[in-house]
């Protein structure tokens, strides 16, 4: 028996013994004791997580992202090599959002010295875009007759636009047209461009014949004198016969004579030889309602006999924009559109119509508008105290008119209305019949302009002339800016910044445009002034009512946007003090969830905020009174109070040669009722972006040149304003640097403010993100539309679609050359990555003045093929496959192109750029998510570990398998301050403020713990040591055990 059981004990210990062998060799690691597994997964245990909270913050550091605003020279090819320009990648645009931590480095990235308030507590934003545009002018060798008629009415010399008369802004448009007509003929051109100017007024003069001219010494083709109103010429005749004349400013306007004035010179001209000629009239009108002859074929000089005369007459004191006028007017240009197309029937071309105006009321804008812009007009006035329908009044006489034509009839007697000492009244004019001058199966159709730029202000006559000579001349545009809609505020570009929850607004500085700050004191100093003395004539209200106008057009108050202007200066929120310069140039109001106004009480269309209340709610702290009246705008629908910035003045247009007008940007900063959050938004015209402008003139000879404007003193258009900590945060601040605070106090002080960055310390930002770690997304947002025909995001027209010819290995990351690639003749498929070629032009500037010899190149770009259920593409006539017009140029899915931060330095969003397009009914939606930001990183105290804390042992110097500090090639060397992938000193190093310790080097050696931890939890270094112990221990007692049975046996 007692052997069965010795025997029964040796069968069990050798079983164990090959279980404890058998432990040691397969058990997988993570089965194994660990020391370190306590921190597994990044997870910390609940002892930990209160060591955590428990450490100590010895101070803060203020950082910033590396600043990205001067890479636009790089994005857009500023010629910054080699001098050499192109126009690859006209129409891009680049937006950017740097924040600074200090004055140094903002006014060292450009930004105006007097931006920045308080740089030791606050940020600074810049959200800056700037743009490329091209321009190709193909010279035909054809010869142009322009006239241009302008009106020379008094306004022009007592109303002032940016402290500059009218009339200034109107001899510069005409001096800046003529020179681009002028120099159309070159040194030797046998079909040379002519130029006439017709003035009106009550009287018309001929200032410049049609003809050729050269301009002054100054380059100039005529002048304005001030003192005397009078307008001269200073250009000399070249070609041509007849003489110049000056002309003053006076009453009336007397458009009707000026038109057939110059029909009477394109007549002659066409009749004198028309071949290969074209006949333009370019037309200025202003406010004031036109007077008329009834002789619409002849109209006579108005010597101040009254009869046969129609509209309101100098010295009559009559009012009103009647009919009668209008209609005699469109009829005798429908008179001279006649009399010119017969007279260059012989080789020419048609007579050409284009109109412009300036503060244009409903009439004036009528009359001047092509027959489809009158169609979508509406036009009525109050006669004898009821509403009549002018343009059907029109309508019906354009009727009889054409029934007396077809009958044969010498005049016509027509039912109109015209002015009076007491306004509009209906009367009866009779006017002669001219068969033929209206169509008898459309006679309602009056007008025969072929383009109307409605210029909202004078110094967009400018743009006006550049943009039908831009149109005579078939000048093809590759810009951000639909060129037909530059100033019509279809396309804007919008921007919006919510900023940190820690934080906010503490100022907005202003539009800087070039080196300079605008900051809305003019607008504040108009509105005073306006407000206060509506009879000032210095200007001031007259920007006013821009400003007036441009609220009205956003949100339809009509007479109580004067209200609300006084409410805000009643309160304080605009105000201007001469003496001190000091100003404020904001007004505020409640808006709903959909950004709309809020109605008021008593029926007013907006609900007015106060400073106290503005204050209020961004505190959370009111007084009852306040508190009722942010409940009552609550209990309207508020869910925010908006403070609108108003800006006047104006800024040059890259695109057209015209003016910006400053009082269509729209700025605002939002504070929401319940989270006290703040967004700052900003909408400008799309065509106040300054651009890069590259414009290329492709000569009859078959050469080329390119000229650029300005491209030295280029700079991006930014939106400046400065961020502050709020209160709570301010406290919380100062408490982490006397060192007397544990993360755990901070993070309870700073609520939801706090953001765990990247680096895992606690952090306030000063731009809002979303998210953390590598999903961290940028809350500052800048969208706008591409153009229609921006080929750098959308194509213009039909691209040929190519791919890599076989056997054509392309080095990673680089375009094929053309002749690399040979026409796909295959259906797309979906992922891969086409190209389609366009042609563009470069020219080296580095021994130029501003104008060099041009080559044309075959531009290569990339298409990545998406799956579509109604693809981009088709087949093309001769058997290739081509991209249709429309198509997004890079994709024809949503495409996201990132730029990641050279540092990122907050520990925030990742990229400083992230840019979206997406197809939105029919158009390209361009969307760019901009990623820097600033931040108080709250520094925490490096705790040493205990002695006898797992890992603090020293291991034995002569222990196999030590890791040797010396060598690092050893994969369990932590890796040294020089070794390490990231950070880094330099220009891509963040600016830092008041801090406590080595947080760089803190980090990495955090970063190398937790990395041997994560590693613990795979196959710990320890974990095999400590199971072989096991396993000996194990193989040592099992042979003991059966050395004892042995003996005892």
């Amino acid at each position: 028996m007692a052997r069965s059981i010795r025997h029964l004990a040796r069968i069990v210990l050798a079983l164990g013994m090959a279980a404890t062998l058998f432990f040691v060799a397969g058990a997988p690691a993570s089965a194994r004791p660990n020391p370190s597994s306590a921190t597994q997964n990044g997870t910390s245990s609940p002892n930990n997580s209160q060591n955590e909270s428990d450490a100590a913050i010895t101070g803060t550091t203020k950082l910033t992202d590396p600043d990205t605003a001067s890479t636009w020279k790089d994005f857009l090819g500023a010629g910054e090599q080699d001098g050499t320009y192109s126009t690859e990648h006209a129409g891009r645009i680049w937006v950017d959002a740097s924040v600074y931590s200090d004055a140094a480095s903002a006014e060292a990235a450009g930004v105006a010295a007097s931006s920045f308030k308080d740089p030791e507590n606050d940020f600074l934003v810049s959200i800056s875009a700037i743009a490329q545009t091209a321009s190709v002018h193909q010279q035909d060798g054809g010869g142009h007759d322009v006239v241009f008629v302008v009106s020379l009415n008094s306004v022009l010399g007592s109303m002032t636009y940016a402290e500059r008369p009218y009339a200034d802004y109107v001899v510069s448009a005409l001096n800046s047209a003529i020179g681009r007509l002028m120099a159309e003929n070159g040194d030797s051109n046998a079909n040379p461009t002519r130029v006439a100017v017709v003035g009106y007024s009550s009287e018309v003069t001929a200032l410049m014949p049609l003809a050729t001219y050269r301009p002054a010494h100054d380059g100039t083709y005529l002048s304005y004198d001030a003192s005397s109103h009078t307008i001269n010429v200073t250009a000399s005749m070249v070609d041509g016969t007849g003489t110049t004349a000056s002309a003053r400013l006076t009453g009336g306007s007397y458009l009707q004579r000026g038109i057939c004035l110059a029909g009477d010179m394109l007549s002659e001209a066409g009749m004198a030889g028309a071949q290969d000629r074209s006949p333009e009239l370019i037309i200025m009108g202003v406010e004031n309602p036109p007077m008329a002859s009834t002789d619409i074929e002849h109209p006579p000089a108005y010597t101040g006999e009254t009869t046969g005369f129609l509209g309101p007459l100098p010295g009559t004191r009559e009012t009103g924009y009647g009919t009668d006028s209008m209609l005699a007017t469109m009829l005798t240009m429908r008179s001279v559109q006649q009399r010119v197309d017969d007279a260059y029937a012989q080789g020419g071309d048609r007579l050409t119509v284009y109109t412009t105006g300036i503060d244009t009321t409903d009439a004036v804008a009528y009359l001047l508008d092509t027959a489809e812009g009158q169609a979508e007009r509406d036009l009525t006035a109050t006669v004898g105290g009821r509403s009549v329908d002018l343009k059907e009044n029109l309508a019906q006489a354009a009727r009889a008119y054409a029934q007396a034509a077809g009958q044969g009839n010498s005049a016509v007697t027509l039912e109109l209305y015209g002015s009076s000492g007491s306004g509009i009244v209906a009367e009866p004019v009779e006017l002669p019949v001219i068969d033929g001058l209206l169509d008898e199966g459309d006679p309602v159709t009056l007008s025969s302009v072929h383009r109307y730029y409605s210029s909202r202000s004078a110094s967009a006559v400018n743009w006006a002339f550049a943009s039908a000579l831009d149109e005579m001349f078939d000048v093809r545009y590759t810009s951000p800016v639909d060129a037909d809609d530059a100033l019509a505020g279809s396309d804007r570009i919008e921007a919006h910044s919510a900023v940190g929850a820690g934080m906010e607004v503490a100022s907005i500085a202003g539009v800087q445009y070039g080196d300079t700050l605008l900051t809305g004191s003019l607008a504040a100093q108009a509105i005073q002034i306006s407000l206060q003395d509506p009879s000032d004539l210095t200007g001031a209200t007259h920007e006013f009512d821009y400003l007036i106008n441009s609220i009205n057009e956003r949100y339809h108050l009509g007479y109580d946007a004067y209200n609300l202007f006084y409410e805000a200066m009643a309160d304080g929120q605009v105000s201007y003090d001469a003496a001190s310069g000091a100003f404020s140039n904001r007004v505020s109001w409640y808006i709903d969830a959909d950004h709309h106004m809020v109605a008021g009480d008593n029926g007013l269309p907006y609900r007015f905020a106060t400073q106290r209340e503005i204050d209020a709610i961004a505190t959370g702290s009111a007084d009852a009174q306040t508190q009722e009246r942010i409940d009552r705008a609550r209990a309207a629908g508020a869910t925010a109070v908006c403070e609108t910035y108003l800006y006047i003045g104006n800024l040059p247009n890259f695109y057209t040669g015209g003016d910006v007008a400053l009082y269509d940007f729209c700025i605002a900063v939002e504070t929401d009722l319940d989270s006290h959050g703040q967004t700052v938004y900003l909408s400008i015209p799309a065509d106040a972006v300054p651009a890069l402008r590259t414009d290329i003139t492709l000569h009859a000879d078959g050469g080329a040149t390119m000229s650029i404007d300005g491209a030295d003193a280029l700079n991006p258009l930014r939106l400046v304003f400065e961020v502050a900590p709020r209160p709570e945060v301010r406290e919380a601040i100062e408490r982490a640097r006397s060192g007397e605070a544990t993360r755990g106090e901070i993070e309870a002080a700073l609520g939801a403010a706090g953001y765990e960055d990247a680096t895992g310390n606690l952090a306030v930002t000063a731009l809002s993100v979303e998210g953390s770690g590598d999903g961290a997304q940028a809350k500052t947002v800048v969208a706008g539309t591409a153009a229609s025909g921006n080929s750098a995001y959308v194509l213009a027209q039909n691209q040929p679609l190519y791919t890599v010819a076989s056997g054509v290995q392309l080095p990673a990351g680089s375009l094929p050359a053309p002749s690399d690639l040979v026409p796909l003749t295959r259906a797309p498929r979906a992922g891969e990555t086409l190209y389609y070629m366009t042609t563009a032009y470069r020219a080296n500037f580095s021994g130029s003045d501003g104008t060099a010899a041009a080559e044309a190149f075959d531009a290569v770009h990339p298409y990545q093929v998406a799956e579509e259920e109604q693809p981009s593409w088709h087949v093309g006539d001769d058997g290739r496959y081509e991209l249709a017009k429309g198509t997004p140029a890079s994709s024809s899915s949503s495409a996201v192109v990132t730029t990641a931060k050279a540092t990122n330095a907050t520990g925030t969003a990742s990229y400083s750029q992230s840019l979206t397009g997406l197809q939105t009914d029919g158009r390209l939606v361009l969307s760019a998510a901009l990623g820097n930001n600033g931040s108080y990183r709250f520094e925490e105290e490096q705790q040493e570990p205990e002695p006898g804390e797992p890992g603090t042992e020293d291991p034995d110097p002569e222990e196999p398998g030590k890791p040797d500090p010396e060598d690092p090639s050893d994969p369990s060397t932590p890796a040294g301050p020089d070794q390490g992938t990231g950070g880094g000193s330099g220009s891509g190093s963040p600016s830092a403020g008041t801090s406590t310790g080595d947080k760089g080097s803190a980090n990495a050696s955090q970063s190398a713990s937790n990395s041997s931890k994560a590693l613990a939890g795979t196959g710990d270094p320890n974990g095999p040591a400590f199971a072989a112990v096991l396993g000996i221990a194990g193989i040592a007692a099992c042979a003991a055990g059966i050395a004892l049975i042995n003996r005892r046996k």
